[in-house]
């Protein structure tokens, strides 16, 4: 007997309490121009869940949080026993994160408008009705918050990097954590210039995601210009990337390409040329145009004192020995 044929549909709310709907194109060959919500076959030993999930990622660029639940699930006798999987999620996505590209339309519509004065694939809005009166539709769209089970990733390629230091604490996290959530969403989109904005915001998960974004994709350049352009985060990140593509002895040269455009890697070189005494003339000269600056005066000052104590040109402070 022929196994039957199964598709997944995901009812996707945000915390507005809007509900993704999709319009076909006016050129697809079954019902052009209706409206539906994302969705698609199941293909050959995938779970319908994972259909559902798929199928958003490729027609809307999104990605539910948290759980994606069975709202309902059904046979449709008219085309051969199909059997059709609504799931619903939610999602901390606003209209600007979606992604299409083929021609029709994918918005999120309050729910009020989404049913009344469209059209509809077969079966589509007896489903949505069912859906906006449900107690899932209210936990979704914010009548319940949903537990928060944290960020942490147990990860051995971030061991070691101090930007992570604020991966877990963000002061504008609300009690959904939904910048968290938009935070991943948009490290998933690569939207690096989105993520930017949000960390320019004030969100540190934002941040940290975009140095993600910088450091797994070897986006040096990138990660420079920000740097240079003053942000000392992304040169502390700048100089660990250096530290872990580098070996020591090649090191000094990789810091040694940005010691123009960002002072402070300057500063740091000086230091770790400076823990060879025989290189302290070296090191106090590469120090010389920021023992005036503005901003690194005092930082270029302190590292030139300890590397005139290491060489021995000068006593080291009261009560400590050499």
């Amino acid at each position: 007997m022929r196994a039957a044929v199964q598709v997944a549909v995901i009812l996707l709310v945000n915390r507005a309490g809007d509900l993704l709907l999709q319009q076909r194109s006016s050129s697809s060959a079954r019902f052009p121009g209706a409206w539906g919500v994302p969705g698609g076959h199941c293909e050959p030993g995938e779970a319908p869940e994972q259909t559902a999930v798929r199928e958003l990622w490729e027609e809307a660029g999104l990605r539910p949080d948290g759980a994606v639940v069975l709202f309902e699930r059904h046979v449709d006798a008219w085309t051969d026993g199909l059997i059709e999987h609504c799931f619903a999620a939610g999602t901390v996505a606003v209209q600007d994160d979606v992604i299409r590209d083929d021609g029709g339309a994918m918005i999120f519509v309050p729910a009020p408008e989404a049913v009344a004065g469209r059209e509809f694939t077969p079966g589509t809005a007896e489903v949505l009705k069912r859906f906006l009166r449900s107690p899932e539709y209210a936990r979704l769209a914010g009548g319940v918050p949903e537990p928060y089970d944290g960020d942490r990733e147990d990860d051995e390629r971030f061991a070691g990097w101090d930007y992570l230091g604020d991966r877990y604490v963000c002061p504008l996290a609300d009690e959904h954590r939904t910048c968290h959530r938009r935070a991943n969403l948009l490290l998933a989109q690569e939207r690096a210039d989105a993520l930017r904005a949000m960390a320019n915001d004030g969100h540190r998960c934002a941040f940290v995601r975009l140095m993600q974004w910088y450091v797994d994709g070897d986006r040096v350049d990138e990660l420079h210009a920000i740097a240079a352009a003053g942000d000392d985060r992304a040169t502390v990140t700048l100089y660990q990337y250096l530290q872990h593509r580098h070996r020591a002895a090649d090191l000094e040269t990789a810091l040694g390409r940005y010691t123009e455009s960002v002072p402070r890697l300057r500063i740091w070189l000086a230091a770790h040329i400076g823990g060879d005494p025989g290189r302290a003339d070296e090191a106090l000269e590469l120090l010389s145009p920021l023992l005036d600056h503005d901003w690194y005066a005092q930082e270029a000052r302190q590292v030139a004192y300890r590397i005139q104590v290491g060489a021995g040109r000068v006593p080291p402070p009261a009560g400590r020995k050499r």
